[in-house]
């Protein structure tokens, strides 16, 4: 393959993510940390924070189960497609690239990021900005176009240097 191109995304796991086990809270924690609430005398926040977080997660849980019964067979499967690129993702691990990884980027995206990537390229590695963008506005107009150009020109470079690797390949062999 002589192109692979990335565009504005998070890199790959190289190594296995470490299961997230959440800790076990049972009630001698939630009493000896309420009896720590009111010594310092934060326990009246800790509990409205506490009951306004679980309300927050409770609307949001409710909110989206409301929106997915009553959206259409279109959206409720796209949901369905998202959920499933999400799992294999979390479970994906990469390995070295043998080729050159191309990576079309918004402006704002993170150097540690496009150093992982680097690191994923065993045959080079080259990065292009879309000025001005970030991770929304870089596929949206009137940005997308300068995306445009920037994967126009990844292609038209690729297509020449594939040109000249079958040139030179046919005059060493003649």
């Amino acid at each position: 393959m002589m192109i692979l191109a990335i565009f504005d995304t998070w890199p790959p796991f190289t190594e296995k993510p470490q299961d997230y086990i959440p800790p076990t809270r049972d009630t001698r924690h939630y009493i000896t940390r309420s009896f720590h609430h009111i010594k310092s005398g934060q326990f009246v926040k800790v509990a409205k924070n506490y009951a306004s977080y679980r309300y927050s997660k409770l609307q949001w849980k409710l909110k989206n189960k409301i929106e997915y019964i009553f959206s259409n067979k279109l959206d409720r499967e796209y949901k369905n497609i998202m959920l499933m690129h999400f799992k294999t993702q979390d479970k994906y691990v990469a390995q070295k690239y043998p080729g050159k990884i191309t990576l079309i980027e918004c402006a704002t995206f993170k150097e540690e990021l496009r150093d992982k990537w680097r690191q994923l390229a065993d045959g080079g590695f080259e990065s292009y900005v879309v000025p001005d963008t970030d991770h929304i506005t870089i596929v949206k107009e009137p940005m997308l176009k300068f995306f445009a150009e920037k994967l126009n020109f990844v292609l038209e470079k690729t297509h020449r240097d594939i040109n000249s690797a079958v040139t030179g390949n046919k005059k060493s062999a003649g």
